[in-house]
């Protein structure tokens, strides 16, 4: 354990570097998937012609994957080197999202869902308290603060983004949701 008052010789201390990938982990994947899932709910809704509640089943599946993956993900965690882990669940919310896009029927993005639901669990809720926790004595809830606070920081950043690529044509959806895939793994996985 490290006190966040030291520094280490010529630079920073690396504990800060793990708040910073920690708010990488927080602010792409799970903004986009979480934060920004509103803005597909009438535009999808609409494409397919099913009322909004048939389609927004896709994400009361993911938050079901979710409970299921948490204690997995937990036992996981411990086990195996955490960076493989975490880069495997950010593959599998990248690949949940270009999915999205491909969708052609309902049970597909249920589908979609799950994988992304099963890949945010161990990211939204045990990574961040995992890392900062062993990386810092004082102010832990301050940085865990900090790195969730993301979350939602993220989704006021990409909520316009998406609502622009949507706006962009009948199926600009699908672009938002490729988009957005892109963005978790090209923004994360180098964290």
């Amino acid at each position: 354990m490290t006190d966040t008052n030291q520094r280490a010789k010529g630079g920073p201390h690396y504990a800060y570097a793990i708040v910073a990938a920690c708010i990488a982990i927080t602010c792409p994947p799970c903004a986009l998937i979480l934060s920004c899932a509103g803005i597909f709910f009438t535009p999808v809704s609409e494409f397919f012609g099913v009322p909004k509640a048939t389609f927004t089943l896709y994400f009361s599946i993911l938050n079901l994957a979710m409970m299921v993956a948490l204690p997995v993900s937990g036992k996981f965690m411990g086990k195996c080197d955490l960076r493989a882990l975490l880069s495997g669940c950010v593959a599998l919310c990248g690949a949940g999202c270009i999915g999205m896009g491909f969708c052609q029927q309902m049970w597909q993005f249920y589908v979609c869902g799950a994988v992304m639901g099963i890949g945010l669990a161990p990211l939204l809720y045990l990574a961040i308290p995992t890392l900062i926790n062993a990386w810092f004595v004082k102010r832990v809830g301050f940085f865990v603060g900090l790195c969730m606070a993301f979350t939602g920081i993220g989704g006021v950043i990409f909520n316009p983004v998406g609502t622009a690529l949507i706006a962009g044509g009948a199926e600009g959806w699908r672009v938002a949701y490729m988009v957005f895939g892109v963005i978790i793994l090209v923004g994360t996985l180098p964290f």
